[in-house]
């Protein structure tokens, strides 16, 4: 395969893991097998190991025992899981290190013309309500979350639900507010690693486009990737780092006990993950 084909089928696996994990319209079995499909043709280039075999095997052990334990769970879901498992590893052993820069590259995109409609919802909210209405059906998926219906209009490059269109929440392409915001992050720290700045020009965008999700997760973990970077930074002076540790600490606390939403909601996610634990 030439070079440029190669690149072109880097990103199309890429963008299709992204879209079969993230994206409403994608949330599909159609999705789980082109995607499977995808990487089944990447196998030619494929060296299997016993520590490799290993660790699939161990994967489906486990999943076959969340299937046994949780109620919840059923073979569909374990099938769907396992597919995705395994495309997934087919899919970073064809990409390899060449993931980090196709990721990043494409999470700016997204975050691009997110930042379009974003701005378009505040400037006139009957233009982006027209639009939605002009969206063809094959792009609504209909869920149910949280024991309600839900329709997410989801043509590829943006997710026009409720959270956007009600809230005025930035979901980029993505299946909710917080899921996007979660991607900047990692796209963030892919960032760092590939330029070692975080605040470059792809760096500034993501940091722009994470407050508009209004996402109190992902501004918090933000915050702390932040914190941690200067803490970490060569250039910052012992005192200084002390000081921001202080710092840190202090603003978290008052925005903790200040800010009641926060508090509560934060105090509901540790109640659901025991109750869900328990």
């Amino acid at each position: 395969m030439q070079t440029g084909k190669r690149d072109i089928f880097k990103s199309g696996l890429v963008f299709l893991l992204i879209a079969a994990s993230t994206m409403p319209l994608f949330k599909q079995q159609f999705a789980t097998y082109l995607l499977l499909g995808a990487a089944l043709l990447t196998l030619r280039h494929v060296r299997l190991t016993v520590e490799a075999i290993l660790f699939v095997g161990l994967a489906f052990a486990i999943e076959i025992y969340h299937n046994f334990y949780f109620d919840g769970y059923d073979l569909v879901t374990t099938r769907q899981i396992m597919i995705l498992f395994l495309a997934t590893m087919l899919i970073i052993h064809y990409v390899k290190l060449d993931f980090l820069p196709i990721y990043v590259t494409q999470l700016y995109y997204f975050s691009l013309i997110s930042l379009v409609f974003f701005a378009l919802w505040y400037a006139d909210r009957g233009l982006i309500d027209g639009l939605v209405k002009a969206i063809p059906g094959v792009f609504t998926k209909t869920s149910v979350q949280y024991g309600n219906e839900a329709n997410q209009v989801n043509p590829v490059f943006y997710n026009f639900d409720p959270n956007f269109t009600e809230l005025g929440r930035n979901n980029g392409p993505f299946w909710e507010p917080t899921v996007f915001a979660i991607m900047l992050i990692i796209a963030q720290i892919f960032n760092l690693l590939l330029n070692k700045k975080l605040f470059n020009k792809k760096g500034i965008v993501f940091t722009i486009v994470l407050f508009t999700t209004m996402s109190t997760t992902g501004i918090m973990a933000y915050f702390l990737l932040v914190a941690g970077y200067y803490l970490f930074s060569s250039r910052l002076h012992p005192a200084l780092r002390v000081v921001l540790v202080g710092g840190v600490i202090t603003v978290s606390t008052v925005l903790y006990t200040t800010l009641p939403f926060l508090s509560e909601k934060i105090d509901n996610e540790i109640e659901k993950a025991d109750y869900e634990i328990d």
